[in-house]
């Protein structure tokens, strides 16, 4: 996993001294989405996900169950999935995605490196997360994504996504949500790549404001700085509507504290 430290110094008032920040590589997401199951008891798990189908899991250390993560975010609930020596999680999808080139899973380690322990089957394709990804699952939220193509899914007829567990495996998951994304570009009508990121921003907790600023599928230090260097770039300033957390109508040094509360 890449990481790269930096530091920034008087970000305001607000935020005194200096700050050791820390940004983690992951999986992009984007806001034109199918979200199969995000847990959040419309409808209720287990039984049934949001696209109507059937969703369940088994087999596992302790029953899966569905917590509130919270992380300083508006994350919320996601599935718990501890296991020892085997377990799954599956869910339906029964339709064509082919609008959609990527399968993601927002996910949360216990440890980190958990991707080791996970096979992932989507539309019959069945392999080691780690063959399918290069993505990592991390202790602080983050997306992992499968290039569908690259994976030779057939996406005119995905049946299901499942995860299963590994006999010699012990850990824990907590799965916040299982979607397919759409194309490179971010799709959406979303603001435009911010800076010198090739991603546009995206909005992980979905409230309608982009805290995502790099586009790496969560809110990380790096955000902050990326915030920080292109506050004043046109494409925050005239996107502002994206990047006012405090909702005064601008991009300001207020909305940047606000944004470094959130990590």
């Amino acid at each position: 996993m890449i990481r790269r430290r930096t530091f920034i110094k008087g970000v305001s008032t607000g935020v005194a001294g200096t700050a050791i920040l820390a940004s983690t590589a992951s999986g992009q997401s984007d806001e034109s989405a199918l979200i199969v199951d995000d847990f959040d008891g419309d409808p209720g798990w287990p039984g049934e996900n949001d696209l109507g189908e059937w969703t369940d899991a088994g087999e596992l250390a302790e029953e899966a169950s569905v917590v509130d993560i919270g992380q300083g975010l508006s994350y919320g609930p996601a599935l718990r999935l501890a296991y020892d020596g085997g377990g799954w999680y599956g869910t339906n999808v029964g339709r064509d995605v082919s609008a959609y080139d990527r399968l993601e899973l927002v996910v949360r380690g216990a440890d980190g490196g958990e991707e080791d322990d996970v096979r992932l089957e989507v539309g019959g394709v069945e392999d080691a997360l780690p063959e399918l990804t290069d993505d990592e699952i991390d202790t602080s939220v983050s997306t992992v994504a499968v290039d569908l193509e690259a994976a030779g899914v057939d996406r005119t007829a995905v049946d299901d996504v499942w995860l299963t567990f590994g006999p010699e495996a012990s850990g824990r998951i907590d799965l916040v949500e299982v979607r397919f994304a759409g194309g490179g570009d971010g799709g959406g009508d979303g603001p435009p790549a911010v800076g010198g990121n090739d991603e546009r921003p995206t909005d992980p907790d979905g409230d309608g404001e982009y805290e995502d600023i790099n586009g790496n599928g969560e809110v990380d230090y790096d955000d902050v700085v990326t915030y920080f260097d292109n506050m004043e770039s046109d494409a925050m300033t005239d996107n502002a509507e994206y990047y006012d957390y405090n909702g005064n109508g601008e991009v300001d040094y207020a909305d940047l504290v606000d944004l470094f509360g959130e990590v």
